[in-house]
């Protein structure tokens, strides 16, 4: 769906005088969807309803956005009132289609998109400003690489959503990946480098899991290689196409302080992935220090593990 290229007609019939422009969003869609922009050029996304029906709905906005119903115009209106959110507002309009597209109960429509932006409205406020090292953005990157990647192995959205919600790293959760069946535990590293930072002694103690890997994503600085925001982007792209939930990856980002905008902020940091290596770290002879072999006078271990002799324990190797 080429938003920019409709965003473009309504700023161009603008010029041709004052009043709200709009463009049928697709024709391929049994529901009237439209997407209109006004003289002050706020966006809008409307869906047009029957005459005959009358939703229970009150004002749901913030500062940025706001959702209403009109009795008199027999429509539900989401304004867009920071256009600095026009990315964001796109991803909105797009989830909010793939999730009502294809239905034609307009009751249901108009509740799903109700509660659509419910979810999405939270997403609209300005972040607190965060800037993160390299390392960091290291880390966040093999996480990233890693999400693409097990998605990529998904075809149905419902198996989409379930990754999205197993990516708990950024929810503070103990392990990067928390699956019903097992966790995975997320490091990233400069080939050049042998050693892995463990930030506590509960990263590869299994928990309540089942089952515990950790992962080492191996790669070199690349000039041509790929930004978080690349990785971003990717992620995205595959979301909708599966017409998963992309609220999940947004919701998950804000928990990082991070959205589309920011990520442009380290475009300079880019990274190309050599190896991925899979690791049975709960073989009783992984070397680690873990929670349930501490006393508890012992408490908030940090240690790095060497990984250069660690080749019995591996599970798999992925090479690009």
């Amino acid at each position: 769906m080429n938003l920019n290229s409709k965003w473009a007609q309504l700023n161009s019939a603008l010029l041709e005088g004052d009043g709200l422009k709009t463009l049928r969003l697709s024709e391929h869609c049994i529901l009237e969807l439209f997407l209109a922009i006004d003289k002050d050029k706020c966006r809008y996304l409307i869906l047009h309803l029957p005459d005959d029906f009358q939703p229970s709905i009150n004002i749901l906005e913030n500062e940025n956005i706001v959702l209403t119903y009109s009795c008199a115009q027999q429509l539900i209106a989401i304004k867009l009132i920071d256009i600095e959110f026009r990315d964001l507002f796109d991803d909105l309009i797009e989830s909010l289609f793939n999730a009502i597209s294809k239905e034609s109960s307009i009751e249901i429509a108009s509740r799903r998109l109700v509660e659509n932006f419910v979810k999405w409205n939270q997403f609209f406020r300005k972040l607190e400003r965060k800037v993160y090292s390299e390392k960091t953005i290291l880390g966040i990157w093999g996480e990233l690489f890693t999400l693409k990647k097990l998605i990529e192995k998904k075809s149905k959205a419902i198996e989409v959503d379930k990754v999205l919600e197993a990516w708990t790293g950024p929810l503070d959760s103990v392990h990067d990946f928390t699956f019903s069946n097992k966790s995975i535990e997320v490091k990233t590293k400069l080939t050049t480098q042998n050693a892995i930072n463990i930030a506590s002694e509960f990263q590869l103690d299994l928990g309540a899991a089942e089952s515990l890997e950790l992962c080492i994503v191996n790669v070199e600085k690349d000039i041509n290689g790929v930004t978080i925001g690349n990785l971003y982007s990717k992620i995205k792209e595959s979301i909708l196409e599966k017409s998963a939930d992309l609220s999940l990856f947004i919701a998950r980002l804000i928990a990082l302080k991070l959205d589309e905008r920011s990520l442009k902020r380290y475009d300079n940091y880019s990274y190309k992935a050599l190896k991925v290596t899979y690791y049975n770290c709960l073989d009783e002879k992984f070397p680690k220090i873990i929670r349930s072999r501490l006393d508890d006078e012992v408490f908030s271990v940090k240690y790095k593990l060497d990984v250069s002799s660690l080749s019995e324990f591996i599970l798999c190797t992925e090479k690009y």
